[in-house]
């Protein structure tokens, strides 16, 4: 058996090394839409680009009404639910970079909201409720005002967290916890709840609960949160733990233009956001789907990781199944982005005819690409290995060691999780590496195994 090299010609030794397999690097970013490569191009430092691309994929996916997908029976929206973690001082904070991209839509829906509100109480002395309108809802809220500000924007609402305590304070609230909103947020499930609406004296009812979590915290802050794979947050987040990075930042650098990128970047998505908004049909939907070689691509890939996650715990069922959800999700979220390419948005101004030319994908089939489709379970992969190092922390006797274990693997592995990160199957790893399916399935779930074992 000759495994030692590969097709292009790379020893495959058992020398040991360590691999960034559970990291995103250029490999992701350089095969994103051109408009998060815009915006990703403001930063220098690799660790910045890393929290950078989670925030700014987290906002965007609120960013994108009446943008759904048929899953499992269902019609599903594409807001997700990520967690970064990592140390104090590493750089955290460019998570938050990324709301710049709503400020224009949050003014924006203020702006009605005190507008109306303002007419209402100079027509009468019991002035009628006006909605409370807004993108991005506070973390230091009840589950009575979160219910309501959620109702109020029909189902939407971006929740960033840049430290979890504040949260967690409230989710363990014993009279307003909300952490059932957070778990229903990710299937779209509807928001009723009678003690709200008896409190309030108003009526809850949300079809589709389509909150958007993007929250950040320590190591030892994450249990406070979720302190058992049994918990149904654990399986509903995608996690990423950040390395800690022993350089200075250029604190000085003004080479990026970073404040007029993110300007350019909020008109962008004011005009997205107005145009996908203004669909009033319920029929006026832009539904992304899967070719159907890339569906069954899909189900295999995803019915692998399932079976591998079972052989280490029968608990992280839930994980594998959300993650499906998750890829689909973030498959959608690029598919929209591809339509603003056709645009020169960023040369001067942003073309106006971007709003007619979104408007007219209502009700509309979109098709994922193959790049996206690829780079997607690539992306997935990373989110996978980082989900079991969460794992591997979380019950509570436990003391949470997060991004200081970087497993230490022979170079045959590597190149397996090269190849899987690439979306290759099984069998086609074997072809390629000229090495039994058994032997590469064996080495790839004993590096998962690696991440959720101490």
């Amino acid at each position: 058996m000759s495994a030692e090299v590969t097709p292009n010609g790379e020893s495959l030794s058992n020398a040991k090394t360590k691999g960034n397999f559970d990291k995103f690097t250029e490999h992701h970013f350089k095969n994103l839409p051109s408009v998060m490569r815009y915006g990703l191009d403001s930063y220098s430092e690799p660790h910045e680009r890393e929290i950078f691309f989670l925030g700014m994929l987290t906002v965007v996916s609120g960013l994108l009404p009446n943008v759904q997908f048929d899953y499992d029976k269902k019609r599903v929206d594409v807001n997700l639910l990520i967690y970064v973690l990592a140390n104090y001082g590493q750089g955290k904070g460019r998570f938050l970079d990324a709301r710049k991209l709503g400020e224009g839509v949050h003014k924006m829906k203020r702006e009605k909201y005190f507008r109306e509100k303002e007419n209402e109480e100079a027509k009468s002395k019991q002035p009628k409720y006006v909605k409370n309108k807004r993108l991005f809802i506070p973390a230091n809220t009840s589950k009575a005002g979160l219910s309501i500000l959620l109702n109020d924007n029909g189902g939407r609402g971006i929740m960033l967290v840049s430290e979890v305590d504040t949260l967690t304070t409230q989710i363990n609230s014993q009279h307003g916890g909300f952490s059932d909103i957070l778990r229903t947020a990710f299937h779209n499930e509807p928001l009723e709840d009678f003690k709200v609406s008896a409190e309030s004296k108003r009526d809850i009812d949300t079809p589709r609960n389509c909150l958007v979590g993007g929250l950040t915290s320590t190591f030892n802050q994450l249990p406070k949160l979720i302190s058992s794979v049994e918990n149904g947050l654990f399986s509903r987040f995608g996690f990423y733990l950040l390395k800690d990075t022993k350089s200075f930042i250029n604190v000085f650098d003004r080479s990026k233009n970073h404040s007029e990128r993110l300007d350019k970047l909020q008109d962008l998505f004011s005009i997205i956001y107005t145009s996908l908004d203004s669909f009033q049909n319920i029929n006026q939907i832009i539904v992304v789907r899967l070719s159907e070689d890339q569906e069954q691509k899909f189900l295999k890939w995803f019915g692998e990781k399932k079976s591998e996650l079972e052989e280490i715990d029968t608990r992280l069922n839930g994980m594998a199944n959300r993650l499906g959800v998750m890829a689909h999700k973030i498959m959608s979220i690029f598919t929209i982005l591809r339509q603003a390419e056709v645009h020169q948005v960023f040369e001067g101004k942003i073309q106006k005819s971007l709003d007619q030319d979104y408007k007219k994908l209502a009700s509309k089939i979109l098709y994922c690409s193959e790049t996206d489709f690829i780079n997607t379970l690539s992306i997935m992969e990373v989110f996978l290995f980082n989900g079991l190092r969460v794992y591997n922390g979380l019950p509570k006797n436990k003391q949470f060691k997060g991004a200081a274990q970087i497993p230490i693997i022979d170079q045959q592995t590597a190149f397996i999780l090269k190849l899987k990160g690439q979306g290759k199957s099984y069998g086609a790893i074997s072809k390629i590496m000229n090495m039994p399916r058994s032997t590469v399935s064996s080495k790839y779930l004993r590096y998962l195994k690696t991440l959720s074992q101490e």
